[in-house]
């Protein structure tokens, strides 16, 4: 399976949105680590996948720094530059 979002693209971001479950999410660690992944569970935290690893990430409330609901990516031609 490919990644959904790829290097060089943008994703769309929609802070005052609250993800539900299977919605993508920007999330910021504590740690400064972002990453965009598919939330799949709040249970005692939250629980994160990608489409391209069945691996999945478990983390407790106070890892997260921020979550942020991403409707669609955005390709990078769809980018208009301003000067």
């Amino acid at each position: 399976m490919h990644p959904k979002y790829t290097p060089g693209n943008f994703a769309l971001v929609e802070p005052g949105t609250e993800p539900d479950l299977e919605d993508d999410v920007l999330v910021r660690l504590v740690t400064g680590e972002t990453m965009i992944k598919r939330l799949v569970s709040r249970r005692g935290g939250y629980s994160l996948a990608s489409y391209n690893d069945s691996v999945v990430l478990h983390l407790k409330a106070e890892q997260v720094a921020w979550m942020y609901y991403v409707p669609y990516p955005v390709p990078r031609r769809k980018i208009k530059t301003r000067t």
